[in-house]
């Protein structure tokens, strides 16, 4: 089902009126939803420029900081598209609440809970799924946290290379899993340590 739900965020709204995909669109109506509400509590009157600033740097903090560390460019700087998708949603909701009430922001939470894990899984497998890009340093892509919670295998290190030369020969690390060791003299029964892996 997760799966299923999945691949209709990847499916783009309208194939002519508006090609770009559901996940990116629903993630900039309730970021616009957030946002209005944030607004309104505030009781500030932004200009279009501010409130639209505010609006793209509330949507787009996550995907520029992912990016910048894996030393990847953030799509935002050279495609036209995530403006036209995201400035298209504010903006329609911004004329839409000009004319009726916003919703209570404590509503929408909860009614929209399911929606909003689903937005942040899809968020997550995507940042993973850059590890997969050639450009990105291969001791970052096999390092724990990113390779145990991926399902990317990381691209083997050109020959000669100092990632190549650093799993050359002995592994070095910890091994995740314990070593049997002989017992020391005068101890009964053998210990479990852990300590670099054997080659």
């Amino acid at each position: 089902m997760l799966a299923a739900a999945l691949a209709v965020l990847a499916t783009p709204v309208h194939s002519t009126l508006f090609p770009y995909p559901w996940g990116s669109t629903l993630h900039a109506f309730r970021i616009s939803l957030v946002f209005h509400n944030s607004v309104q509590m505030s009781g500030s009157r932004l200009s279009w420029g501010a409130h639209m600033f505010g609006f793209l740097l509330m949507c787009w903090g996550g995907s520029f900081a992912s990016h910048m560390l894996l030393s990847l460019p953030a799509p935002q700087l050279y495609a036209l598209g995530p403006w036209i998708n995201y400035s298209a949603v504010h903006l329609f909701f911004t004329v839409l609440f000009h004319y009726f009430p916003i919703p209570d922001l404590s509503l929408t939470n909860t009614v929209l809970f399911p929606l909003d894990g689903l937005l942040r899984v899809n968020s997550v497998l995507h940042s993973l799924s850059h590890l997969a890009n050639p450009s990105v340093n291969p001791l970052l892509v096999a390092s724990p946290p990113y390779f145990t919670s991926s399902s990317v295998r990381p691209p083997p290190p050109a020959a000669g290379s100092s990632a190549a030369r650093s799993t050359s020969g002995r592994q070095i690390g910890i091994s995740p899993r314990p070593r049997r060791c002989a017992p020391a003299s005068g101890a009964s029964g053998a210990r479990l340590t852990y300590g670099p892996a054997a080659s």
